[in-house]
């Protein structure tokens, strides 16, 4: 949720995705604020399958280019997104 990890305001959400109203957004964030354990353990779940998914397949392609071109994993680009 941008505006708990990476501390947006509401406008900045709007400037990221500037199709929402300010009314979506407020709505979005009650809802979330509202099942903020639920949404946490939702994401956490899904984190726990890709990482059993990973562990039994490998690497996907973009990781093994990654690895024989010396770039920056995928994983490692998620936490870095930046939305315009």
């Amino acid at each position: 949720m941008l505006a708990e990890v990476q501390g947006r305001t509401p406008d900045q959400i709007i400037d990221a995705f500037p199709h929402l109203t300010l009314a979506q957004v407020h709505a979005a964030l009650s809802y979330y604020f509202d099942h903020r354990a639920e949404i946490q353990d939702n994401l956490r779940d899904d984190e726990e399958f890709v990482a059993k998914l990973r562990n039994l397949r490998g690497p996907g392609v973009l990781e093994r280019l990654c690895l024989l071109n010396d770039c920056v994993a995928p994983e490692d680009m998620v936490g870095n997104l930046e939305f315009a």
